[in-house]
């Protein structure tokens, strides 16, 4: 796997992250995270 491949993985982390922690417990935030879903339960 080339360097620049791992991009597109490490920016998908990254905004799950981000989507995760800024809505967390939010009922009314813009983006719903599934239960199962959160970064913590993966």
């Amino acid at each position: 796997m080339d360097a620049s491949q791992y991009k597109d993985y490490v920016l998908t982390m990254l905004f799950m992250k981000y989507v995760t922690d800024k809505y967390k417990g939010d009922p009314y935030g813009m983006i719903e995270v599934p239960e199962g879903a959160r970064r913590s339960q993966l």
